[in-house]
């Protein structure tokens, strides 16, 4: 958007946690409140891609971006949305969707979920942008060079991700039977779902990069995935890497969240 001339008036504000990026000007510190309220109440249009919780000015408009194809139930589809008694959880979500005008969705498929969850808000459909920045990365040695030299990585090894999913339950995960998933000849690295209760056992030779919020990177250098319910397969699906579905839960997750 800022590099099309239909946008060339506007100013784009990007509310970020890390310090280490308010050396751009476009970028504004989430945590000084005075500030990032000032932006979010002043600005045109919002775009966020999770829940959120904050007042909406008259006649300003908010885009829900989404973060991922629905693999797992959502939102009122969910097994146990309303078996939880949680009332203050269901209000809060059910006022959030309220307020959202627009729902970014990559396909019919995703469109026919949303409309029938989102009823209130206009569904858009157009490709992902984290799936076509995959896609143009892809083939860069160079890139992906940087990203193994940040993160520490030996660009000689092959890797393969691991990245379990949220459960609204703890759970335990022998990483010895995940191991058994590994393409031979690649080396197993994980990064968990930030909001996920999980306990290792037997977690030898492997790598744990679960500091690094955006898993896009790692998505970019894996040569492989092993996951369970979570949409980020759909995106590697699209490099024509291999998928596999490690999922010792899934009677129990079924029951409770479900999928589609």
């Amino acid at each position: 958007m800022k590099e099309d001339p239909n946008y060339s008036d506007y100013t784009f504000k990007f509310a970020v946690k890390n310090k280490d990026l308010l050396s751009n000007k476009d970028m504004i510190n989430y945590d000084n409140k005075l500030s990032f309220y000032y932006h979010l109440l002043t600005s045109k249009t919002i775009y966020f891609n999770s829940w959120v919780s904050f007042p909406k000015r008259k006649g300003q408009k908010w885009i829900q971006l989404w973060h991922g194809y629905p693999y797992k139930k959502i939102f009122k589809d969910i097994n146990t949305f309303y078996l939880t008694n949680d009332i203050d959880e269901i209000n809060y979500k059910n006022s959030n969707v309220k307020k959202w005008d627009m729902v970014h969705s990559l396909d019919r498929r995703n469109t026919y979920i949303f409309k029938k969850l989102f009823s209130n808000a206009t569904i858009i459909e157009v490709p992902y942008e984290k799936i076509e920045w995959l896609k143009t990365y892809n083939k860069n040695k160079t890139f992906k060079n940087k990203i193994l030299e940040d993160l520490n990585l030996d660009e000689n090894i092959k890797y393969c991700l691991y990245a379990p999913t949220y459960r609204p339950y703890p759970i335990h995960i022998d990483l010895n039977e995940v191991k058994k998933l590994v393409p031979r000849g690649q080396k197993l690295c994980i990064h968990s779902h930030r909001m996920l209760n999980v306990c290792y056992h037997n977690s030898d030779d492997v790598l744990f990069i679960d500091e690094l919020e955006d898993v896009q990177p790692l998505s970019l250098i894996c040569e492989s995935l092993i996951t369970d319910y979570s949409s980020l397969r759909f995106e590697f699906e699209q490099l024509n890497r291999e998928v596999v579905l490690y999922q010792p839960d899934l009677e129990l997750y079924k029951q409770i969240q479900g999928i589609y």
